[in-house]
C-alpha cells in the first residue's frame, strides 16, 4: 500500500478520529467529517490499522468549518472545532451509540438527551507544560509527543484562566520564572476570579518563601498556590488550599488534588440532572418496601 491514501470517511470515533478503509485496512484520520474525501499519508501502521496525518481535505463536507483556534489541529487539545457547533453534538451523540454498541452490547436507538453550553471560554482548570529552555514558554505536549507546542491563546479557557495564563507566558518569554519549573496547572473559582496553581519543580531553585512572594507578586487574583518539589517529593501550600465552586443551592470546596467539573456553564445542569435521577432511584428502591 502507498504511504499517501485517497479516503473517503465512513464515520466519526470516540476522541475524534475519522474511520475509513483502504486496500483490506481500516485507516484512522483526524480533524475530518463523514462523507468527504481526503488525502492523507501514513503515520504509523501495525498489521491491517493505520493510523494517517489528514494532507488535504478535498471534497469537504458543509458542516465543515474554519476553526476558531490558531493551534488547531497541531496542539491536540482539541478535536471538534472544524465542525459546526450543532453537527459537533449530532455527531457526539451518533458516536455514544456506536460506543454503546461496540463495547457493551447496547443498540439503543432512543433518544439522547443532550446537555450543551457555550464551546469556548468554558474551562474552568487547565494544565500548561513549561519549556524550560530558550525560548522559554508554556504550552501544551504534541499528541503522542513528550515535546511542548507553545501557545498564544486558547479559546476555551475562562477569561479568568486566559487571563493568568497570558501573565505567566509574558514572565516566561521575558527569562522572568525560576528554573525548573516542569508544568502548572491552574483553576479558578466559579466566580472565574480567584485563581489557584499548582506548580511542580524538578527540585525548588529557591526558598519556597520566595517561590511563593514571586508568584504572588505577578498574579494578582492568586489565592491558594501548592509547590512541588519532585526531587524530595515535599509539597508547600500557601493559602486556604481550595477554592469555592457554587452552583444553584450548592457550594463546593475544591481543593488542589480533586477532581471537578472543568465545564463551568454545565455545573448547574449536571447537579440538577444527577439530582433528579438520585430521586428518581430513591423512589424506586422505597417502592420495593
Amino acid at each position: 500500500m502507498a504511504d499517501e491514501l485517497l479516503l473517503s470517511i465512513e464515520k466519526l470515533l470516540y476522541k475524534g478520529d475519522g474511520l475509513a478503509h483502504a486496500e483490506g485496512s481500516t485507516v484512522f484520520v483526524p480533524f475530518v467529517l463523514p462523507g468527504e474525501q481526503v488525502r492523507a499519508s501514513v503515520a504509523t501502521r501495525k498489521k491491517n490499522l493505520i493510523h494517517a496525518k489528514l494532507e488535504e481535505v478535498k471534497q469537504a463536507s458543509a458542516a465543515r468549518i474554519k476553526p476558531r483556534c490558531p493551534h488547531f489541529g497541531v496542539c491536540g487539545g482539541c478535536h471538534y472545532q472544524h465542525i459546526e457547533f450543532a453537527e459537533q453534538v449530532r455527531q457526539k451523540k451518533e458516536i455514544l451509540r456506536e460506543t454503546l454498541s461496540r463495547l457493551g452490547g447496547v443498540n439503543w436507538t432512543g433518544e439522547i438527551q443532550e446537555h450543551t453550553a457555550e464551546p469556548f471560554g468554558y474551562r474552568n482548570r487547565a494544565q500548561w507544560a513549561f519549556r524550560d529552555a530558550m525560548p522559554r514558554a508554556f504550552g501544551y505536549f504534541l499528541p503522542e509527543s513528550a515535546r511542548i507546542l507553545p501557545i498564544d491563546e486558547c479559546p476555551v479557557l475562562s477569561p479568568g484562566l486566559a487571563t493568568a495564563f497570558g501573565q505567566l507566558q509574558e514572565l516566561a518569554r521575558a527569562n522572568s520564572l525560576p528554573p525548573g519549573i516542569l508544568e502548572v496547572e491552574a483553576f479558578v473559582g466559579s466566580e472565574d476570579t480567584k485563581l489557584a496553581l499548582n506548580v511542580a519543580f524538578e527540585r525548588f531553585p529557591k526558598p519556597a518563601k520566595e517561590l511563593t512572594a514571586m508568584f504572588k507578586g505577578a498574579l494578582p487574583g492568586l489565592e491558594s498556590l501548592l509547590l512541588l518539589d519532585q526531587s524530595k517529593n515535599r509539597f508547600e501550600l500557601t493559602g486556604p488550599g481550595y477554592l469555592e465552586h457554587k452552583t444553584g443551592e450548592f457550594a463546593f470546596r475544591v481543593s488542589h488534588l480533586s477532581f471537578f467539573q472543568v465545564n463551568r456553564f454545565l455545573l448547574e445542569d449536571l447537579m440538577k440532572t444527577e439530582w433528579d435521577s438520585s430521586r428518581c432511584r430513591w423512589r424506586r428502591d422505597s417502592s420495593a418496601w
